[in-house]
């Protein structure tokens, strides 16, 4: 998939995303009946930093040196693309990730902010991968 450049693909992103989420069974760590402890993601738990840097592994940073100033710096993705793109990533991912409700707002919006770039970069390719990386099948 190519990066996303303006609103309509990032729409086209999201449809993609939600279709590959609602296929993707998830994970209940509550009895049935309870929703509280169900996810999209079937990803193990884990704090906000290891997915960050997993994400930053998959765009092959080695670490956080530089940040997303200087990855958004060299991007064409505009202000207003990657507001959305990071709203998708805090929407279908974030928000989807079992550990998600003890992050800090701080640490939430770092981790949505990476996948956005991921997303920019590789599309529903890059939350796939990231699901394996967190799933420790790379």
């Amino acid at each position: 998939m190519d990066p996303v450049s303006g609103n309509k693909d990032t729409e086209e992103v999201g449809r993609t995303l939600r279709g590959w989420l609602a296929a993707t069974a998830p994970t209940h760590s509550a009895e049935p009946g309870d929703a509280s402890g169900c996810t999209g993601l079937d990803v193990p738990p884990g704090d906000a930093a290891a997915v960050a840097g997993a994400v930053r592994g998959l765009l092959g940073l080695p670490s956080a040196r530089g940040g997303l100033s200087a990855l958004l710096g060299r991007s064409s993705l505009s202000a207003a693309g990657f507001a959305e793109l990071r709203l998708l990533a805090q929407a279908l991912v974030v928000d989807e990730h079992p550990s998600a409700a003890r992050w800090t707002a701080a640490e939430r919006l770092d981790v949505a902010s990476w996948v956005a770039l991921l997303l920019d970069r590789y599309g529903e390719d890059g939350v796939r991968w990231l699901v394996a990386a967190l799933r420790g099948e790379n």
